[in-house]
């Protein structure tokens, strides 16, 4: 046994030392440095006496190997090796391994060290809108063409999000406007009682403020990273006449559920999210939002 040495990689193994003791043994110690206190790493040893051309895990070998999460200095692996072996000749290389370990619920919500690098940071960004009310008479007036949705800038919003993986907290306005070519009815409280009027024709838009927690699942798949979130939202729908000196307002709060797919880049954010009311049957709602950003460090 001429020469022996440790190859580590991109391996927290660290501070690596052997020896042989009196029965033939080789007694390998080193130190684990995780990247986080919290993970698991299983640890593994790999051999090879032929340059490097076959490599193989001793089976007489016991101590520090496994699922490590508890004291990570002076760890040892004992290795019998000539249970394994009749003869040791030439270099031998010996590889210790550690790789993290992750539970199936730490796969679905526990992102990679990468996938936090890129998408650590703040988002500032604009966004483009598109709501759905459940309520049959708007539905229908939006099948018929009596409601048209407008575009940008009638129809837009913006926010702010803090995203930390696996947690994204958020806040953002958005309005969405729609013109009508009929008449549209409201009921009308000003004068302290209850009247039914009617607008020659109108503009409708709706209109948001929103604040969600979001959190990861999936977060290790390729380019994206999805969430799934719980929010509160102050809405209100808003009617203008036809030379804006008609006007009616309803306004709403609800909870909402909110599912997003992200991406980043070193100075952009691009999201596409659904959100839907959850507590409100009469004025159920749902909405697509495209978002486009920069992405702050």
């Amino acid at each position: 046994m001429a020469f022996l040495t440790f190859i580590f990689g991109q391996s927290p193994i660290r501070d690596v030392n052997w020896d042989i003791n009196e029965d033939n043994e080789m007694v390998i110690t080193y130190d684990l440095s995780p990247e986080n206190l919290e993970d698991v790493y299983k640890v593994s040893v790999s051999v090879t006496y032929d340059g490097g051309r076959n490599w193989f895990s001793p089976r007489s070998i016991r101590g520090d190997l496994g699922k490590q999460k508890k004291g990570y200095r002076n760890k040892e692996i004992i290795w019998d090796i000539f249970s394994d072996v009749d003869e040791l000749e030439g270099d031998v290389d010996v590889e210790v391994i550690a790789k993290l370990h992750r539970t199936m619920m730490q796969r679905l919500t526990v992102s990679s060290k990468a996938k936090k690098e890129k998408f650590d940071g703040i988002n500032i960004y604009l966004i483009a809108p598109m709501i759905d009310f459940d309520n049959p008479t708007f539905s229908n007036r939006k099948d018929d063409g009596v409601l048209e949705p407008t575009n940008f800038p009638k129809s837009g919003g913006f926010g702010i999000n803090f995203m930390y993986p696996p947690l994204t907290m958020d806040l953002h306005f958005s309005g969405s406007s729609f013109a009508s070519k009929d008449s549209l009815p409201y009921m009308d409280d000003y004068y302290g009682t209850l009247d039914y009027r009617e607008f020659d024709t109108s503009q409708v838009y709706h209109t948001s403020t929103a604040f969600y927690l979001s959190h990861t699942f999936l977060p290790n798949i390729p380019v994206v990273m999805p969430s799934l979130g719980l929010g509160f939202q102050v809405s209100a729908l808003n009617m203008i006449g036809n030379y804006g000196d008609k006007y009616a307002k309803a306004y709403t709060s609800d909870l909402f559920y909110v599912v997003n797919v992200s991406m980043a880049s070193d100075y952009a954010f691009y999201q596409l999210s659904y959100k839907h009311s959850l507590t409100r049957k009469l004025r159920s709602w749902s909405e697509i939002q495209l978002i486009f950003g920069v992405h702050l460090f």
